[in-house]
């Protein structure tokens, strides 16, 4: 099982506390609790912590194992919890991760207790073998109660290992496994980072990626499951000699035998995974140009390394630490670029989607509902980078209509034929539009550069709504310079495209038959257009407008009740009168 299969819960059990005899004495004892009483049968040792003073005597003297008899040492180990318990600890390697770890230190010997099939080993003494672990559990207590080995028994929550799959609890145990060796491939994979050959987005992941390569244990890549790639390891049956090969081997270098068994074990999904980048691109070629670099087949040539891995967060060390990894171990190169790691999506709770809780949200049915750009720019928009995000209906829903409001302003363009004339500037409304345009493909140019996709899907929503349709639009009724509409509506298609690719590419098949808009040239911006002094004069005659909508609604008048107001004279309002009365529904009279 991968940790990934594993879950914990906290549950209510009991702290069996049971009295080991030191040995030499004839009243003396040391007192260990434990959660787990029936793997005391493969005890191996009592551990302390080496600032304990209350058993810096005991320390190096040796205990009998209550029912089975066998002499067991007292070490001290720096890792045990002064505070659990009485401080001491059972010491059982082959069913216990923390206990595997002291023995490694101490090289103590692994007695397996529990067998792969649940049940009391022989090495678990003839008393116990068979039991199923519960049973034996019941029958340890009731021996140790009976030989007076049981002190007492505290009610006691701990956190238990259940299986995902099939909701059992999972017993520890040490068993034979493949392993690769870490330290010198993570330090190479450190490297990259620290060179800036690979950039890991958002930067602060780089922490995060570094603490878990200084700190990165040997991984098991063997898996006891029928699924998968079998690992590439035989047998020799005839003088157990092992060899490393994907195809079987004709006979065996040592005793010349042919007769070979392969591992039965799966590789670890992670490891196939972090083959990936150069797997899939025709590795590994057949011929090799040098010792140490095989030669590329034509995809891997083209496209190792790529440039941008986007992922979520929650991988960065379980897949692409790894492929990083392995790129440089087998390709000597690095894998991609740029990593761009994304955020977990949530419910509207912020809580994990879950199907058997019914919080999940099914793509299927909202794309059914709202279209597949909904559901994508539901994703974007208004997330931070590498943050997690919460995904709900309702907001799958504001993004539809952000499609339909797009939809509706093509409609209403394509409404006039487009003019064969050159675009030509006649009034504040045409320069202010262009500016903010070429403004907002400056800013999405960057943001897309910069990997900040919510930037840029949010100034496009508040173009495309606002400024474009609620203001120009508006305006082009009186103004009717369509060539300038019919040239925003190209453009910010263009740069919406990536984000809403479905909505975009129909517009513009109604624009452009002969061309597609996917491998249509990205829009420049023109710094020339960019002009903030007519940006600030019509965010005047906004505001001047918005006013004078306030005005008549404080009066209590509807929008078609006629009002005048009296204003004085100026270049901006003798120039733009008629839009301020079309706007405002009022009449101006100007003094």
């Amino acid at each position: 099982l991968s940790d990934l299969e594993v879950t914990h819960r906290t549950q209510k059990g009991s702290l069996w506390y049971i009295r080991y005899p030191i040995i030499g004495t004839s009243d003396q004892f040391v007192e260990v609790a434990t959660t787990r009483p029936e793997t005391m049968l493969g005890d191996t040792a009592v551990a302390v912590n080496p600032k304990d003073k209350r058993y810096k005597k005991l320390v190096g003297k040796h205990v009998l194992l209550p029912l089975i008899n066998r002499e067991i040492p007292i070490v001290t180990d720096p890792g045990v919890d002064m505070e659990f318990g009485t401080g001491a600890v059972k010491v059982t390697p082959a069913h216990d991760d923390f206990d595997f770890q002291v023995a490694q230190r101490h090289k103590l010997p692994i007695i397996q207790v529990i067998g792969l099939d649940g049940k009391m080993t022989k090495e678990a003494s003839e008393s116990f073998f068979g039991l199923k672990v519960m049973e034996a559990r019941e029958k340890v207590i009731a021996q140790l109660k009976h030989h007076s080995f049981l002190h007492k028994t505290e009610e006691y929550e701990n956190s238990v290992a259940y299986c995902e799959r099939c909701n059992c609890i999972i017993e520890p145990m040490a068993t034979k496994q493949w392993f690769i060796k870490m330290k010198d491939l993570a330090k190479e994979a450190i490297k990259v980072v620290k060179k800036g050959e690979i950039k890991i987005l958002p930067k602060r992941f780089e922490k995060v990626y570094f603490h878990f390569l200084n700190n990165i244990r040997d991984w098991c890549i063997s898996r006891q499951l029928w699924w998968g790639h079998q690992i590439p390891v035989w047998y020799c049956q005839d003088c157990e000699e092992i060899v490393a090969s994907v195809e079987k081997p004709a006979s065996c270098q040592k005793c010349k035998g042919k007769k070979f068994k392969q591992d039965e074990d799966t590789l670890d999904t992670w490891f196939s995974s972090s083959l990936w980048t150069f797997s899939t691109l025709g590795w590994p070629a057949s011929v090799k140009t040098s010792a140490d670099r095989p030669k590329k087949t034509c995809d891997l040539a083209r496209f190792h390394p790529t440039d941008v891995m986007e992922t979520g967060r929650d991988i960065l060390f379980f897949w692409v630490a790894r492929m990083v990894m392995m790129s440089l171990y087998h390709r000597k190169e690095v894998p991609f670029k740029t990593v761009y790691l994304h955020g977990l999506i949530l419910d509207k709770d912020g809580k994990k989607m879950s199907k058997s809780k019914g919080t999940g949200v099914d793509p299927l049915i909202m794309t059914e509902k709202y279209g597949t750009d909904a559901i994508r720019l539901s994703l974007i928009m208004g997330t931070s980078t590498g943050q997690d995000m919460k995904m709900h209906e309702q907001k799958i829903a504001g993004a539809r209509n952000f499609m339909n409001k797009l939809w509706n302003i093509a409609r209403f363009t394509f409404m006039t034929p487009r003019p064969k004339t050159k675009l030509e500037v006649k009034t504040l409304a045409d320069q202010w539009i262009l500016s903010e345009l070429n403004t907002l493909t400056k800013e999405v140019t960057e943001d897309l550069d910069n990997f900040e996709f919510s930037k840029g899907t949010e100034k496009l929503y508040e173009f495309i709504w606002h400024k474009f349709a609620d203001w120009y639009l508006e305006i082009s009724k009186l103004e009717k310079n369509h060539a300038i509409t019919y040239h925003v509506l190209e453009n910010i298609l263009k740069l919406l495209h990536p984000f809403a690719p479905f909505i975009t590419e129909e517009i513009w098949q109604k624009l452009n038959p002969k061309k597609m808009l996917l491998i249509t040239e990205w829009p420049k911006a023109d710094s020339k257009l960019i002009n903030k002094k007519t940006s600030t004069e019509f965010t005047r005659l906004q505001d001047l407008i918005i006013h004078l909508r306030n005005e008549k609604k404080e009066k209590g008048l509807s929008p078609k009740d006629e009002y005048i107001v009296k204003k004085k004279k100026s270049s901006l309002l003798e120039e733009n009168k008629v839009i301020i009365e079309w706007l405002a529904r009022v009449k101006v009279e100007l003094k």
